[in-house]
């Protein structure tokens, strides 16, 4: 399995930026989540960080690029670390496979340190081009039968604040990629129709094609606050 960054040109390396503005050292503790062939991984090696861990269901064929690499099922299996020892989680272009979001919202938010970091990109299906599709064709963009097979979640943002709100987690960041909102996995007539549309003045947060997040802890006091699922469908009926 090569090295290939199986992701839209140019997110790797945005996400390494903002990946540093973030760790305050090079020796911080990172775990690329779902790391495929430990492409990010090894550009994070090449940027000089040194205490580097990947996991996902099949290890990649090359595991000499200065990483610790562990086989782990996201949607059945504990991640292999202590409690809350990381301090950030990447997880670019993963979530959208994931059935059990519960079980890895929960141990993103047991292994994360008091101050920790998921970053997280996924699919954009609150662009333009995505709700066009979806109003046009009754298909949701990158989870049709043109997009690709292994996409089961879509995250669409208010129910997934909900979900990341009972593991006391929330996001503190969203913005889209492409930065300047374009749509380069859209064919061009979609693309036509999207910018006539946001030119009559619609306008969708965020634009572009990867819906990026930033996700931390609630702080103590309004962790304190979330509710478990049991309670919260008990308190409803």
């Amino acid at each position: 399995m090569k090295l290939v960054e199986r992701a839209n040109s140019g997110l790797h390396s945005h996400i390494a930026q903002r990946l540093a503005s973030v760790l305050k050292h090079k020796d911080a503790k990172v775990l690329d989540l779902g790391c495929g062939t430990g492409a990010f991984l090894a550009r994070l090696a090449s940027l000089g960080y040194t205490r580097l861990h990947g996991v996902d269901i099949v290890l990649p064929q090359d595991m000499s690029i200065g990483a610790s690499f562990s086989a782990c099922d996201l949607d059945s299996e504990r991640l292999p670390f202590d409690d809350a020892w990381l301090d950030l989680i990447v997880s670019v272009e993963v979530f959208e496979h994931v059935e059990n979001m519960g079980l890895l919202l929960g141990e993103v938010a047991r292994t994360l340190s008091r101050d920790g970091v998921l970053i997280m990109t996924t699919p954009n299906v609150h662009s333009i081009e995505a709700r066009l599709r979806f109003l046009l064709l009754g298909k949701l963009k990158q989870f049709d039968d043109i997009g690709d097979p292994t996409h089961v979640y879509p995250v669409f943002m208010h129910s997934f604040a909900r979900m990341l709100s009972r593991h006391s987690l929330e996001v503190m960041d969203c913005w889209g990629y492409p930065l300047d909102g374009s749509s380069p996995t859209s064919r061009s007539s979609l693309r036509m129709a999207a910018r006539l549309l946001k030119a009559m003045g619609l306008s969708a947060t965020p634009e572009g094609d990867h819906l990026c997040l930033m996700i931390r802890r609630k702080p103590e006091a309004a962790a304190s606050t979330s509710r478990p699922k049991r309670e919260v469908v008990s308190a409803h009926y």
